[in-house]
């Protein structure tokens, strides 16, 4: 099987980065080298490790350091799981929907250096959601969850939202009522000026975002929605769903077929038959595509609205807790020893000659340099 770190490192990637340099802003652009960086170094002993030693025998351990970004496929798979852990205890026990909201192909291009539009775009969606939940059913309080993509099934730029939202909310008599139908035409019309309006307002006088939009309405080109989605039953289903749309790497690196150092190829699925499609690209554009992919330095990919936010009073946190939260085992985040227990059955801070407990000595970065904590201090 061939690696994304693999191809990266068989490739000069600095050279192709800095071929798509003017797309981006200059503290983007450095981030995005940052995180490359990171990603390939990730658990190479040369680059960084942390060396242990026990305090009986004498016996030494070292344990590479991980790089801990979402754009490396190990590293994007534990912080799944983490989020996934933590937010079990406060998924309402409820029907939730799945919605996904797409944006034409001609406009995508708008976002990649302005991915906080996509913020803009998610926080608008709010209102549209409040006025059908209290115009036809008088619920004041509803909550969802909004995932932010930005690759297709071909790996290529295409941000879209998908929606994970309460089927249902509480009355200002507190009590739950339960909602079924979401307007699917509403919601369409709604998300098309949403859209349109954003990038207006944040390109007012740019004449090649005008002449799109126009062409838009006049050609009548459609802003894809799906309304009608999988409908979850419980929490724990709806924790299942939401790790797949959390942290998902733009490529799974079994879809990778073949590399030559000059081409890469991939497989996707071609809906709606779901047909194995193969598509071979020059590294450079895989490369490019790929790293595309990796948002701003502190943007967030996850938002919560409504009572999956922080921001509902505490007479609801309560009913919620007591009423409508299912009784799940506490999962609590695991350390990188505790998690090689679980995988291997062995603790790595366990000597292997005697049984004692490793003591933390050295820890060693390329670029850092060396740190003693026997001396504590920098050598």
């Amino acid at each position: 099987m061939y690696t994304i770190k693999q191809i990266f490192s068989s490739v000069n990637y600095t050279n192709i980065l800095n071929s798509i340099q003017e797309f981006f802003s200059k503290d983007y652009f450095n981030h995005i080298q940052d995180t490359v960086f990171k990603s390939i170094n990730c658990k190479n002993f040369d680059f960084a490790r942390i060396e242990y030693q026990c305090p009986h025998c004498g016996s030494r351990a070292c344990k590479p350091v991980t790089c801990k970004t979402k754009f490396c496929s190990c590293c994007s798979n534990i912080y799944t799981e983490n989020w996934v852990n933590k937010l079990n205890q406060q998924m309402i026990n409820q029907k939730h929907k799945h919605l996904l909201f797409t944006i034409p192909k001609e406009l995508r291009s708008f976002f990649l250096n302005h991915r906080e539009l996509l913020t803009s775009i998610s926080d608008s969606l709010n209102s549209v959601f409040k006025d059908h939940f209290w115009k036809k059913y008088k619920i004041t309080h509803f909550g969802y969850i909004t995932f932010f993509h930005t690759f297709g099934r071909k790996s290529n730029f295409n941000p879209h939202l998908h929606i994970l939202i309460t089927c249902g909310g509480f009355k200002e008599n507190l009590q739950w009522k339960p909602v079924n139908f979401f307007p699917y035409s509403a919601f369409k019309n709604s998300w098309k000026y949403i859209v349109t309006t954003t990038l207006k307002e944040a390109f007012p006088n740019n004449q090649k975002l005008l002449n799109i939009l126009n062409s838009i309405w006049k050609n009548q080109i459609d802003f894809f929605i799906d309304v009608k989605g999988t409908e979850i039953y419980n929490s724990l289903n709806a924790l299942k769903y939401l790790g797949r749309y959390l942290a998902r790497p733009p490529l799974a690196e079994y879809r990778i077929t073949h590399f030559d150092g000059n081409t890469v190829t991939f497989w996707y699925e071609q809906l709606p038959e779901k047909n194995k499609v193969f598509l071979e690209l020059p590294v450079e554009k895989f490369v490019q595509q790929l790293v595309a992919h990796i948002p701003p330095k502190g943007f967030k990919m996850i938002r919560r609205y409504g009572l999956y936010s922080r921001n509902f009073s505490q007479e609801l946190k309560n009913l919620i807790k007591f009423k409508y939260l299912k009784k799940q085992k506490i999962i609590t985040k695991l350390t990188w020893a505790e998690r090689i227990e679980k995988w291997l059955g062995v603790n790595p801070l366990k000597c292997l000659q005697c049984g004692s407990n490793m003591e933390l000595t050295i820890f060693f970065h390329k670029k850092y340099g060396i740190f003693d904590f026997r001396l504590k201090k920098k050598i």
